[in-house]
């Protein structure tokens, strides 16, 4: 077996035989219930360890920190929780997510040593590869598209030094062969071009950068965009921020800026936001100006990279592209032929990717059709915990009809429901194994739900539908590889005599972002949508993750029933009964 292990930022694990195939994947925020949890994951090897025997694992993949990266004493501090954070004075600091910290850089030998010992608390004792964070990235789009060539593009905040790549790919029977690569600096981040954006209004960047998406379309590119496009540009193919290089050129002009001397000095990527902000005329318009820009700048990189030839498939995967709008976009663009992005984009999924880098550089990577992404490959939730036996009340159906059936019949009646089948969904999205369905005609039940959920969202809710309907309802034509639909990683204009139907998951400007079952895929979400539409005529219902803000989606019978009691849920569906809070 092979470990593959997410370092940092979203950390988790991924455990795959010697060919690639994913066992088990799952981010260590479900079980320590910090979202985005960057730790050591040994939740996760704990609970792997119930599934397998570790003893077994012959090579462990790590994602980030290469050896062309020198990490730091606090990063290593931070990631195995060894002390808590204080600054010294005199003493050159380090600013890490929560602080500063002493920086002591070290080789990342020291940190693979202090992996190692970590891991063998588990039985694991094999050798540590590491694996670029870009590459990482790249490779668990790559292999998973399913396509023999094309182009790969990446881009997040920062990870290894660099905050993006782009070149060609192609498969020479399963091993992968990138050329003309390209990684992008840091300094020229469009994932921190965001996440200043989020910081700008006050939300929480690198977590909430969604609502932007979601405010951008209340809003109208003006003289922010300009601005904004002043400073972003495109060159031979890739992002350039115009800030200041020189260190002491940055610290000068955020002293201009600070002082009022100068105050439009621009010494950063939140300096050029926070100027762009300044020349909005209403409260969305910054949020609608970055959006356009992030667009029209990846769009440029796209056909930069592309022309003069002909058509090409494209393969996503990073932070960035979390961006729905953005996606669709690419995916309608010219010069594209086929679009991927990968399901688990951000740095969760790199587990998966280093795993895929270091088998195809082996020449051990088989490739066939079960390489498309397996979204269920987390933990299995059990409700047969003696201790809460009295928290709720439940009925057993029988007959798998007879639960479907009533569960419709709630669903008629307005009740918010949450589904819980099989394993978990490994990334972001619920895909109707954690998820809260619900009708969704009534407009005003994205005002209830996200009071609910304790949300502050502006997107509408998340529409689920069967493969049999999606075209009628979605207009989807142009886009050739349907996949992303499966996977919630791309919006869709929704077809004008479905609009008004489905007042609870159209946004203003038109779109949803759908999630398309087939049978194969899920069978159970595919009954219910189908007895939901012969009742009621209505092909699709809402579908939002099982989670309360800032929390990660429920992992355990306790999360469940935590839900049940406050209010978030009205009854808990699980294969085939159906819970209710004790008191109803």
């Amino acid at each position: 077996m092979i470990l593959g292990i997410s370092t940092f930022h979203d950390s988790g694990i991924a455990i795959a035989d010697d060919q690639g195939h994913i066992l088990f994947a799952v981010a260590e925020e479900r079980f320590s219930r910090k979202k985005s949890d960057a730790i050591f994951p040994r939740q996760s090897l704990f609970w792997a360890q119930s599934k397998v025997d570790l003893s077994q694992v012959t090579t462990v993949i790590a994602a980030g920190i290469s050896k062309r990266v020198r990490a730091s004493k606090a990063m290593t501090q931070w990631y195995f929780r060894e002390k808590t954070f204080i600054a010294f004075d005199g003493q050159r600091k380090y600013r890490f997510p929560f602080g500063f910290a002493e920086a002591e850089p070290f080789d990342s030998n020291e940190f693979q040593k202090k992996m190692l010992d970590s891991l063998k608390e588990f039985g694991v004792d094999a050798p540590i590869t590491f694996v670029d964070h870009h590459t990482g990235h790249a490779f668990s789009a790559i292999v998973t598209s399913g396509y023999k060539k094309g182009i790969f593009v990446t881009l997040d905040a920062e990870g290894d030094g660099d905050s993006g790549s782009i070149g060609n790919f192609r498969n020479e029977q399963g091993k992968f062969i990138i050329e003309d690569l390209c990684k992008i600096p840091a300094k020229d981040s469009l994932g921190y071009l965001y996440s200043a954006t989020t910081k700008r209004y006050n939300f929480k960047p690198y977590s909430h950068e969604g609502k932007i998406t979601g405010l951008a379309a209340y809003g109208t590119p003006g003289e922010s965009y300009k601005f904004l496009k002043r400073y972003i540009k495109v060159r031979k193919g890739l992002p350039v921020i115009r800030t200041p290089r020189s260190r002491i050129l940055r610290f000068l002009k955020l002293g201009l800026r600070y002082s009022g001397v100068f105050p439009h000095a621009i010494s950063s990527v939140q300096d050029v936001v926070d100027s762009a902000s300044t020349l909005c005329q209403e409260y969305p318009d910054l949020a609608s100006s970055t959006q356009a820009v992030l667009e029209e700048t990846v769009l440029s990189m796209v056909s930069s990279r592309i022309m003069l030839k002909e058509k090409t498939d494209i393969v996503l995967a990073g932070g960035v592209f979390s961006n729905v709008r953005l996606n669709e976009k690419i995916a309608l663009s010219n010069s594209i032929n086929r679009c991927f992005i990968y399901p688990n984009m951000g740095d969760g999924g790199l587990s998966v990717g280093a795993i895929y880098k270091y088998l195809s550089d082996s020449n051990n990577l088989l490739i066939d059709n079960s390489y498309r992404f397996n979204a269920y490959t987390g933990p299995e939730i059990d409700f047969d915990d003696v201790s809460l036996c009295n928290a709720y009340l439940s009925k057993d159906f029988k007959s798998p009809d007879l639960w479907v059936e009533q569960l419709v019949k709630h669903l008629g009646e307005g009740d918010v429901i949450g589904l819980i089948q099989g394993q978990a969904e490994f990334g972001p999205r619920a895909l109707m194994n954690r998820s809260i369905i619900a009708d969704p005609t009534d407009k005003s039940l994205n005002t209830v739900l996200n009071t609910r959920l304790r949300r502050t969202e502006f997107m509408p809710f998340a529409p689920v539908v069967r493969v049999e309907r999606f075209l009628e309802i979605f207009h989807a034509d142009q886009i050739k590889d349907l996949t992303p639909f499966m996977f919630m990683t791309m919006t869709c204009l929704v077809r004008k005599e479905w609009v008004s139907r489905l007042g609870a998951v159209v946004h203003i400007d038109g779109t949803a972002r759908p999630q398309v079952v087939t049978y194969e895929s899920n069978p159970l979400a595919w009954e219910i949508l189908k007895a939901y539409e012969d009742k009621t005529g209505i092909p699709c219902l809402i579908n939002t993750s099982f989670n309360i803000h800032e929390e990660p989606i429920v992992n355990s019978a306790q999360d469940v029933i935590e839900a049940l009691n406050n209010n978030m849920i009205d009854l808990v569906a699980t294969p085939y009964t159906l819970l209710y809070k004790s008191s109803s």
